[in-house]
């Protein structure tokens, strides 16, 4: 992550060729404090996902990461994936917010909890079960004797998006062991759906799922007007293998039917290729940052990379009423993936998503300093919000030195007008209620 200056005026309108957009931006500035690391105050934000409270104005559901790590590769007694966890207590959050003023506010708090009711961590899985290779550390030791290794926790999770259902319960995606999972009110698992098998509150999906890249799984999650959910994979996979996801264009989509726990996988493809000058996106740069359905059909969804002097942050509509399920991951000896793209795919019979342009952020008064758009939130026709994870404020060296990024929570609200409007939008109908609360 890079040093950024954000911009102060919160309100300003775009003059381009989305002209009847206009952008009003809110900072978190309250937010309670965590703990202090090497002087430095790191404060609860990490927001990565986003979802309207159906009934309110401008208020939400958001979801923190797993927490704020410190990377220590190449440190003296490093072997290549260890990072220190100075919190490895810290429970992942979903936050209700609200936009007043200029700033994003925290109105309440509920921590994601395991089926028994205790706090879930951000520590990784064990090894089987979605484990992603890191090596956690308490800190970073001057004797290698010393070295206090964090374990693993079956129900560790790194959420990705948040969305509500009818019933006012909560799905949250993560990208740990790409799981999708449903929570009561109170924050509490009822189920999680990963391709890491049955049982103990797990239910199983896809096992293809098991090849995304390491931190990369789930990054988007929207939930349609009719119940399904959907799961946006953050990453192409490497499926069969690394070489294949250095090139291919395809993404995966899951969804879910709640009433019955049966599932589709659809095919979503990527940019693609993008060049200026000697900078260059490829294929597997490309990132999903969230989603949100505008119907049962129809969805909005972030993708971006940044490289150098190439700056793509693009929200695009999407349609799913005629992509074509994948029932087979293996066609003629090769898998899904190696089709690269929609002519590859067209030519054994399978229609991703269609996909159009709905908003070039870049083009549409966005600040080209906040690269991690993770947060996509539908308030009705003419309103949705875009905002950013900004790594709990916080940059390191691969040596274990941390220091203030200047980065704080940014949420964007975009007012639409005309043509700009979302078209075919549904409302969700649902009023939420709240059984009890978890005050900060």
């Amino acid at each position: 992550m890079k040093k950024y200056c954000l911009i102060a005026t919160a309100l300003f309108a775009v003059q381009n060729t989305y002209a009847q957009v206009s952008v009003r931006r809110y900072t978190n500035n309250y937010s309670a404090t965590i703990c202090t690391v090497q002087g430095i105050c790191i404060r609860e934000s990490g927001f990565s996902g986003l979802i309207h409270i159906p009934g309110t104005g401008l208020e939400f559901y958001t979801i923190s990461d797993r927490g704020f790590s410190i990377d220590a590769d190449k440190t003296k007694y490093a072997k290549g994936k260890e990072k220190v966890i100075p919190y490895p207590g810290y429970c992942p959050k979903i936050h209700h917010i609200k936009l007043a003023g200029d700033s994003i506010q925290v109105v309440e708090t509920i921590n994601v909890k395991r089926p028994d009711g205790s706090n879930a961590t951000g520590l990784p899985l064990p090894v089987g079960e979605g484990n992603t290779g890191e090596t956690l550390w308490a800190d970073i030791p001057a004797d290698i004797s010393k070295i206090n290794v964090l374990g693993t926790d079956k129900w560790g999770v790194d959420p990705e998006g948040i969305c509500i259902g009818a019933d006012n319960t909560f799905w949250i995606c993560e990208e740990f062991g790409t799981s999708i999972w449903h929570l009561d009110a109170n924050g509490k698992v009822i189920n999680r759906y990963s391709p890491f098998g049955n049982g103990d509150h797990q239910i199983e999906v896809d096992t293809v799922l098991r090849y995304r890249k390491p931190n990369k799984g789930f990054e988007g999650i929207a939930i349609t007007p009719g119940g399904k959910v959907y799961g946006f994979m953050q990453s192409t996979m490497l499926f069969p293998n690394k070489e294949v996801t250095d090139t291919t264009r395809i993404m995966r989509i899951l969804e879910i039917d709640p009433s019955t726990n049966k599932t589709r996988m659809l095919a979503y493809v990527n940019e693609g290729t993008v060049k200026s000058g000697d900078d260059k996106i490829k294929p597997k740069d490309w990132k999903i940052g969230d989603a949100a359905a505008i119907n049962d059909s129809e969805f909005l969804v972030i993708e971006h990379e940044v490289k150098k002097s190439i700056n793509r942050q693009v929200i695009y509509s999407i349609n799913i009423a005629n992509a074509t399920p994948i029932t087979n991951e293996w066609v003629n000896g090769k898998t899904i993936e190696q089709y690269y793209d929609k002519d590859g795919l067209a030519s054994i019979g399978i229609k991703p998503v269609e996909k159009t342009t709905f908003m070039d952020l870049v083009a549409s008064g966005w600040d080209l300093k906040l690269t991690k758009p993770e947060d996509l939130a539908i308030v009705n026709d003419s309103t949705f919000v875009v905002g950013i994870d900004n790594d709990y404020g916080i940059e390191s060296t691969h040596k274990g030195i941390v220091t203030a990024s200047g980065i704080d929570p940014v949420m964007c609200v975009f007012s639409l007008k005309g043509k700009n409007k979302i078209a075919r939008y549904v409302a969700p109908v649902n009023t939420i209620i709240r059984p009890s609360k978890e005050k900060l």
